[in-house]
């Protein structure tokens, strides 16, 4: 359980960091996504550098504002090169700088006897982060973030890295965890506080959100007085109650001569109860003599 103190070292944190890398792990649920892009949005408005990335990118929902900003690529500080390898095909790599051009010549020398590396395999990129501070939501280990972490690692092991998480977690200079809350997105709502960043319409939205799906509308034991409080804090912020909409828009046939045949159909007549009943008719046989 995380402590008033730990959450106020966490917020001394966030408060002293310029530059934040926002980390989301994958499959942790709307929970994990309303946490990532509040703490994303409320630190962007307090006029942070910040980026939110995700090994992978999450399903659209459109009650969650920020989704849109997620990004599976760790930062855009290095440009990487790629191509299949293969061992006759490179025998030496070399640069130079052309003073006269003020160009970049990187030079890719074959073995003796093999083709020179085809310009259509080859995959230009960015890769590379530079951060004061590293957050992770949901993360249970790093080397589940694939290439976000392997391709940062000295990031990851120099810089300052606040775990947020349901559990405590392995790694991490300051590890919170959401027990004795009822959610995330509780516990990202007091962080947030106690760094006096303050919250709009949208970051709001998305921790009332987090809190509602949590303690299903508020109905379930884990929402004590501190979530009701949070609750009401977050509504006077501009929260929208969303909790019981569709994550997306319903759905309406794409088949042509269904949606004709839906806009034909019209419902049966309504019968009249009052009108009389027509008499039963009866057959009566006459017996021959």
């Amino acid at each position: 359980m995380s402590t008033q103190e730990q959450i106020g070292q966490a917020a001394k944190l966030i408060t002293e960091a310029n530059e934040i890398l926002v980390v989301m792990g994958v499959g942790g649920g709307l929970d994990h996504q309303a946490t990532a892009t509040a703490l994303y949005l409320a630190l962007k408005a307090a006029g942070k550098q910040v980026w939110l990335v995700s090994p992978e990118l999450p399903n659209s929902d459109e009650r969650i504002f920020g989704l849109d900003q997620i990004s599976t690529e760790s930062g855009r500080q290095n440009l990487l090169i790629a191509f299949d390898y293969q061992e006759d095909q490179v025998d030496k790599i070399s640069y130079h700088i052309g003073e006269e051009t003020k160009k970049f010549y990187l030079t890719i020398k074959p073995k003796k006897g093999s083709l020179p590396l085809d310009t259509k395999a080859v995959q230009l990129s960015y890769t590379g982060a530079e951060c004061d501070l590293i957050i992770t939501v949901g993360v249970s280990n790093l080397e589940h973030l694939s290439g976000i972490y392997l391709e940062n690692e000295e990031l990851f092991k120099n810089k300052p890295l606040l775990s947020l998480n349901e559990y405590e977690t392995q790694f991490g200079t300051l590890k919170l965890s959401s027990v004795g809350f009822s959610s995330l997105s509780e516990l990202s709502y007091q962080l947030l506080v106690q760094a006096q960043l303050g919250l709009d319409a949208q970051s709001s939205s998305n921790l009332l959100l987090g809190i509602e799906v949590q303690t299903k509308g508020l109905q379930g034991a884990n929402a004590g007085a501190e979530t009701f409080a949070a609750v009401a804090e977050l509504l006077r912020a501009g929260a929208a109650r969303k909790y019981g909409q569709s994550s997306q828009p319903a759905a309406l046939p794409t088949n042509p001569v269904q949606q004709s045949q839906q806009m034909k159909q019209k419902p049966p007549a309504p019968q009249n109860t009052n009108a009389p009943k027509k008499p039963k008719e009866t057959t009566v046989q006459i017996a021959k003599k």
